[in-house]
């Protein structure tokens, strides 16, 4: 859940491209051995406490490498993350290393006899110039060779209509070029139309860089995947009205990592799901957003807080009946007054009405009117619903446990005692030597 959803495609990075970090724009001369040379200088050198730090790197980096190489073959029988991600680690792991050789250099050289020992300083600095000279065009204008525009101007027209209320955006693609972190979506009747491919969503707003930390399997999450694989094993021609229960207004496919006319990795989505997309009479295609993009609209979308029509029952699980069809298209939205996060939101209610929240459903939502609790029931299987007994102002809220809290203070306690500890041992340690 923290790296996101994986991959089993070999990105045809062989053990030269791994060694030096080729992966993107940079690395891809020889020169960038070097980094290898600079990392090396440590190991020569070094003693005591420094040599163990420089070979614990050095075996991160190791580590590192053979886990991107294992992943490339398919030897792990599971998908991992983008090679780049992996590689982050190893990259930390030379860098302590090549800190730890110029460490090496001012305290252990002179314990040294005169010889070759003395030559190599010179050739670990060379290396790190050499490092330096590739990185000085990214380095110029301070890009670092990315495009110039990135996909927010195209998304911008799919949250422009706040008055209509809080709608969600089903993100689906590869996960190495999904703008956020995604969830495997290729599982059951999608096994074949999907492979490969993740998807994630937001509520009422772009991806952000909050998004790139991954989340955990919620019944939401699941709900999508039975929606999806309903409609690509044909089952249903009405995906919209099944996702309109999710509140789900727009369907993003993307197989670019950067908009159109720029070019970058490219990791096509299947033919097939498109015509699965294509074949729903509820939904529409979006024109002209960028040719990097595909966008559905759903014309039977539902707010994510929304008065439901009368008539429609929220005590039957939808993604669990032969034909799944929920006709929340005429629900109005509701409590429009949201807080900054989306968790809380405010607003009149009509006495008589239900109100129906599109999110997981748990028992610390709470909605009240005029300060009065109105009791909180389950919805379609996975969602809440409150009936409203008398019209007033509405405030919707979640409490979070208070053993999250004890958590989170815990968790600044072991660290501060932790540092605290390391401090003392280095205390230690000086007056030792």
């Amino acid at each position: 859940s923290v790296a996101g959803a994986g991959t089993f495609d070999n990105d045809g990075y062989d053990i030269g491209d791994l060694l030096r970090f080729h992966t993107g724009p940079f690395g891809s001369h020889a020169t960038s051995f070097a980094v290898l040379v600079a990392a090396g200088f440590a190991l020569l050198l070094a003693q005591g406490e420094r040599l163990a730090w420089a070979v614990r790197g050095w075996f991160v980096a190791l580590a590192c490498w053979a886990l991107v190489l294992a992943g490339q073959q398919d030897w792990l029988g599971r998908g991992l993350p983008d090679p780049g991600v992996l590689l982050a680690p190893a990259a930390a792991g030379l860098a302590l290393a090549t800190a730890l050789g110029v460490a090496a250099f001012e305290i252990d050289l002179r314990r040294h006899r005169f010889g070759w020992r003395q030559f190599a300083p010179f050739a670990a600095a060379a290396a790190i110039g050499v490092l330096l000279v590739p990185f000085a065009t990214g380095a110029a204008d301070g890009r670092w060779k990315m495009p110039r525009r990135d996909f927010s101007r195209a998304y911008s027209g799919l949250f422009a209509h706040p008055e209509e209320g809080d709608a969600r955006v089903l993100w689906i693609g590869d996960s190495r070029v999904l703008p956020l972190a995604g969830l495997d979506l290729a599982q059951n009747e999608l096994a074949d139309v999907a492979a490969g491919l993740a998807f994630a969503t937001t509520d009422g707003r772009a991806p952000s860089l909050l998004d790139r930390w991954g989340g955990t399997e919620t019944a939401g999450a699941q709900r999508v995947r039975d929606a999806l694989g309903r409609a690509a094993a044909g089952d249903t021609s009405r995906l919209g009205s099944l996702l309109s229960v999710l509140a789900i207004r727009y369907i993003v496919v993307t197989d670019h990592l950067v908009p159109a006319p720029f070019t970058g990795d490219v990791r096509p989505v299947p033919e097939a799901l498109h015509r699965t997309f294509e074949a729903q009479l509820d939904l529409e295609r979006v024109e002209s957003v960028n040719d990097a993009l595909t966008v559905y609209r759903n014309n039977s979308w539902s707010p994510i807080r929304a008065v439901v029509p009368a008539g429609v029952d929220l005590t039957q699980d939808p993604f669990a009946q032969a034909r799944g069809v929920v006709d929340l298209a005429a629900a109005k939205p509701a409590l429009t007054t949201t807080s900054v996060d989306g968790i809380e939101a405010a607003g009149p209610v009509s006495g008589g009405s239900t109100l129906y929240l599109a999110a997981n459903s748990s028992a610390r939502w709470r909605l009240q009117v005029d300060g009065n609790d109105v009791a909180r029931n389950d919805a379609f299987g996975w969602a809440s619903s409150f009936a409203v007994p008398a019209s007033g102002e509405a405030a919707l809220s979640y409490r979070t446990p208070r053993t999250r809290h004890l958590a989170l203070v815990a968790n600044v306690v072991v660290w501060v005692l932790v540092l605290g500890r390391l401090n003392a041992l280095r205390e230690r340690r000086r007056a030792a030597s």
